[in-house]
């Protein structure tokens, strides 16, 4: 995102809409009042207003994103000598809200974000890559755009920026990207923020965990462990009722699930191992 685009009025509609998002979306989930349609609603309305509608409005190029704000600045410290401090303090707001209120803003308010987990919830198989694995991944594209950034003035991840579908700026290199992260969106969940996003690291960084791409169902799936309900058709089963002061443990054990709802919890509780029915060891 060049700097211009920050006094540009509709740009600045743009960063307001992003943070009355990010409240609303933070009382709602604080108050237990974030449903499953709601969620949905979120996912459309996110996608189209902030991808395709802001996109239609503002010239090719200039509709900001999340990490084209963290890249501008760093170009501007690394390749150019100075930062426009309007996109600073937007990078800083947003920076702000992701860590405050994990990661609000990639689960609410990025459309590529969004426009990826509206895919995930095509019914097909699922792959969920290991922390470890796609952080590593990420970590270094982060380096690597630092490098090419000081060294050679090159943002890299511009070049190939997926965010340019949004105002079909179509060259190839943006095409084979976005092609594929959209295809690999159907199987793994949000894969362009898990292995690529540089925004996304940096929330990351804060020690936030990944967004959950369907919150009310691992709420519904907490109650059902306390109710001894099983937890929905992504399997990890409790026939037994848990203990209630578990609930406030298993709740913890969430914070650093990744994954769709239910999926990352249920595969966090087949982790432990149930060493009995209604039990959940490890989280004592």
């Amino acid at each position: 995102m060049p700097t211009t685009p920050a006094l540009n009025p509709l740009t600045l509609t743009k960063f307001v809409a992003w943070i009355v998002v990010a409240v609303v979306a933070t009382l709602l989930l604080v108050r237990r009042k974030m449903t499953r349609r709601t969620r949905l609603a979120f996912v459309v309305g996110g996608t189209l207003l902030f991808g395709l509608a802001y996109g239609a409005v503002l010239s090719p190029g200039l509709n900001p994103n999340p990490p084209s704000s963290l890249r501008t600045v760093l170009r501007g410290l690394l390749a150019q000598g100075r930062v426009a401090l309007p996109v600073l303090g937007m990078l800083v707001v947003l920076l702000l809200a992701t860590w405050v209120s994990n990661k609000v803003i990639c689960g609410y308010g990025c459309q590529l974000g969004l426009l990826q987990d509206w895919l995930h919830r095509v019914p097909l198989p699922k792959w969920q890559p290991p922390f470890r694995l796609s952080n590593s991944v990420r970590a270094a594209a982060f380096v690597a755009l630092i490098i090419t950034l000081g060294a050679a003035g090159l943002d890299w991840i511009g070049v190939i920026d997926p965010f340019e579908i949004f105002q079909f700026n179509l060259t190839l290199p943006v095409a084979l990207t976005a092609g594929a992260v959209l295809i690999a969106g159907l199987f793994v969940y949000r894969p362009w923020c898990r292995f690529l996003c540089p925004f996304g690291f940096m929330g990351c960084g804060a020690g936030q965990p990944l967004p959950s791409a369907d919150q009310p169902r691992c709420v519904q799936g907490l109650r059902g462990v306390r109710e001894g309900l099983p937890l929905g058709r992504d399997g990890g089963h409790l026939r037994r009722q848990a203990h209630p002061r578990r609930l406030l443990r298993l709740r913890r054990l969430h914070r650093g699930v990744q994954g769709e709802g239910c999926l990352g919890l249920a595969k966090a509780l087949e982790r432990v191992k149930l060493r009995r029915e209604g039990a959940l060891p490890g989280l004592a």
